[in-house]
């Protein structure tokens, strides 16, 4: 199955599984400003970084997709945690995203 994006693994627990377009999942840097953003930590705007992942800015764009797969008090209805079977890729993360994504609410 082709998927044109890639859930995101970080050394933090969260209530939401993290997705990113695939073209911008080896750029770290990138992703976790991507994060940051999400977060509100970070309000400039994207710069491309230069390497072999992303040359132009038009590549230099991204998003990031939440899901939220805790069960809430208001959601006795999910039966079973969600899963995910593409693709993942492992991004650490600085101590400030760390724990603004642990204690993101959307």
């Amino acid at each position: 199955m082709l998927t044109l994006v890639i859930q995101v693994s970080i050394p933090v627990e969260t209530r939401y599984s993290i997705f990113i377009p695939q073209h911008v999942a080896y750029d770290h840097n990138h992703v976790r400003q991507l994060l940051n953003m999400t977060c509100g930590q970070d309000k400039d705007t994207l710069h491309p970084h230069t390497n072999s992942n992303t040359a132009t800015r038009e590549d230099a764009t991204g998003y990031v997709v939440l899901v939220r797969t805790d069960k809430s008090a208001d959601d006795e209805e999910r039966a079973e945690p969600v899963t995910w079977s593409g693709r993942e890729v492992n991004i650490p993360l600085t101590g400030d995203t760390a724990i603004s994504v642990s204690h993101m609410e959307v």
